[in-house]
């Protein structure tokens, strides 16, 4: 089925971005969600988001699920500007 990246729990942005630049470079069309989202859902959310997107995939696109990766990417509300103001300050 083609190369299979193995991605650790935890990883930083150099090291995906890395085996991102390896499945690119093999060939291998794969799905890769970001989800950019503010800090504070629980694990137990983070799985349902993951589950959830990995079922969507693999059903509409007809693929295996290992092929499937999602990362989540969150920020502190003091981190993330919108229209010129930052999502702290807004009230």
């Amino acid at each position: 089925m083609g190369y299979r990246p193995r991605y650790a729990a935890g990883s930083d942005a150099e090291g995906v971005n890395i085996i991102h630049s390896h499945i690119v470079l093999q060939g291998t069309i794969m799905p890769v969600v970001i989800l950019k989202m503010r800090k504070g859902w629980t694990t137990e959310q983070k799985r349902k988001i993951v589950k959830e997107f990995t079922n969507t995939l693999v059903t509409t696109l007809k693929i295996d699920p290992d092929l499937v990766t999602i990362m989540i990417d969150e920020h502190s509300l003091e981190d993330i500007g919108h229209g010129g103001v930052l999502r702290c300050d807004e009230h």
